[in-house]
């Protein structure tokens, strides 16, 4: 399968290293507006296709116009998050880039599958669809948040990642909504494993799933590994038909328009569908409304002078 990856940052080449290794990946497309970085990354990777006995033809450019016959193309072009700003204080910055690729790739790649992933995600997301309106758009969403949450609810209980259930809905950032309804482990409710304050342990894990991005940037300089993996869970999860549950982005509907937002979904070949939202709690769909509201005035904000039809 051909996977186009749009920024030859580091979430880019590091994304592009670990499809690299995808048996399914047969062709490569870097792009890049930096002169001659595609080129050379693409070269770098070429070596190392050879070390691996794969034969994937692999590609630099740097006008997203020189893709095309993609199955996927993944955006992660943009400016990277520093540590004191929050996703929403790119919005405005990454508007104008994501417009500009959405304008670009689209023409040459209609019937391909695009994972947005440069933040602040769902609002660009959001963006990429209203330029596109493609129905192939999907938002990498709260995906990372929800790996987050399960990893420090594991290692507050002392039980393994495998054995944790549980999703994170609404906005990536901020007003990111994590559905206790939906956590088990071993398949059992959480209060039955929690020997604490179940108020006390849940306060905790959300104050740690949402600074944990900030401290890690601030002592290494970005997320690089986490962010891929979940990149490629969605991947592979579309184009091999996995239909996992996965909370990614997708359209919903608010009062006089749509958004994207992160709901648990199967993700598939056929698309994203959310389930389990009428099994959530009044105050979780509460929460998610809020979500929504202010995605879209984050889009509406980053959007304001990018004169959209």
């Amino acid at each position: 399968m051909h996977i186009a990856i749009i920024g030859c940052g580091r979430i880019g080449q590091s994304l592009a290293s670990l499809l690299l290794n995808e048996w399914y990946v047969s062709e490569l497309s870097l792009v890049d507006v930096v002169p001659n970085l595609a080129k050379a990354v693409a070269e770098d990777f070429r070596h190392a296709s050879v070390a691996l006995r794969k034969d994937v033809e692999i590609e630099g450019y740097e006008n997203v116009k020189d893709v095309e016959k993609a199955d996927m193309v993944v955006v992660t072009a943009g400016a990277p998050r520093r540590a004191d700003q929050s996703r929403r204080d790119l919005a405005v910055k990454n508007a104008g880039i994501i417009k500009n690729i959405a304008e670009g790739i689209y023409h040459k790649n209609k019937d391909a599958w695009f994972l947005i992933v440069t933040n602040p995600v769902d609002a660009m997301a959001t963006l990429f669809y209203r330029v596109t309106k493609s129905g192939r758009v999907v938002g990498s969403g709260t995906h990372l948040d929800t790996i987050r949450f399960r990893s420090e609810i594991a290692r507050r209980l002392g039980a393994s990642t495998a054995d944790i259930e549980g999703f994170v809905a609404g906005e990536h950032g901020e007003a990111a909504v994590p559905l206790w309804s939906t956590v088990k482990v071993r398949g059992v409710r959480l209060e039955d494993f929690v020997r604490e304050d179940v108020a006390t342990f849940r306060n905790e894990i959300e104050k740690a799933v949402k600074e944990i991005a900030a401290r890690i940037i601030r002592h290494s300089g970005a997320t690089i590994h986490g962010p891929v993996h979940a990149f490629r869970e969605i991947i592979r999860s579309i184009l091999l038909n996995e239909a996992k549950i996965l909370s990614v982005a997708s359209l919903y509907k608010i009062e006089n328009s749509e958004v994207y937002l992160s709901l648990p979904s199967i993700v598939s070949s056929s698309g994203v569908q959310p389930v389990l939202f009428e099994n959530l709690t009044d105050e979780e769909k509460k929460k998610i409304e809020i979500a929504a509201k202010a995605i879209y005035k984050t889009f509406k904000e980053a959007t304001r002078d990018l004169n959209l039809r």
